[in-house]
């Protein structure tokens, strides 16, 4: 039985969402700290007639910024193409438009105009344990399967997968649609906005 990495998917090949366990949970554990500590130093304003509107400022803008950084930040694969939702910036490249996957430093789309177009969210696979000699393949598979994660080698191959899914379906996609790179609007309205309360917050104070 083979395991797959995990990630917020519905169909093999098709409308796939892959992000690293480690972001989604640090990511989620500092908003839940940051709430906590937002309510607390209300409170504490409150009970000495101060302004709660800073500290309320401040969480909102570290919330803020862990989203961008680290709940934001997807692979997505479609039926058509694959979407990287990085820091500040979203990247859609139809399958028709991709030339090669790598995986060096982390999950690279290569587009058929030579631009290379990496992922903040799926990095190369670091194995920083001490090697030792394995007694038998069994026991080597066994534990590679263990360890399986979302990382970039992983990923590049659902990547390639989708492209050859595609193509064996016959390849179509809309016309006039090369790769692109836009803004993201979801991650810079968030830091915008709580950047325009954190210094109307500190006028106020």
């Amino acid at each position: 039985m083979t395991m797959r990495p995990r990630s917020d998917s519905h169909q093999d090949g098709v409308d796939r969402t892959f992000r690293t366990l480690p972001a989604r949970v640090i990511g989620l554990g500092l908003v839940v700290v940051c709430v906590v500590m937002g309510v607390l130093l209300t409170r504490g304003e409150q009970e000495r007639d101060l302004s709660v509107l800073t500290p309320i400022a401040v969480m909102a803008l570290v919330i803020a910024v862990v989203w961008v950084v680290l709940l934001r930040p997807c692979v997505r694969l479609s039926r058509t193409g694959i979407h990287l939702s990085n820091l500040v910036t979203d990247v859609d490249v139809p399958f028709e438009h991709v030339a090669r996957i790598g995986n060096r430093w982390a999950l690279e789309v290569v587009d058929t105009a030579g631009r290379t177009h990496s992922s903040w969210a799926v990095p190369a696979r670091r194995d920083y344990g001490l090697r030792r000699p394995i007694d038998s393949y069994a026991e080597a598979t066994q534990k590679g399967r263990a360890r399986e994660s979302v990382h970039a080698e992983h990923v590049r191959g659902h990547v390639e997968h989708a492209v050859q899914r595609w193509q064996m379906e016959g390849g179509r996609t809309e016309e006039g649609q090369p790769a692109r790179v836009r803004w993201a609007w979801s991650a810079l309205g968030p830091l915008a906005a709580t950047l325009v309360f954190l210094v109307v917050a500190l006028l106020a104070g």
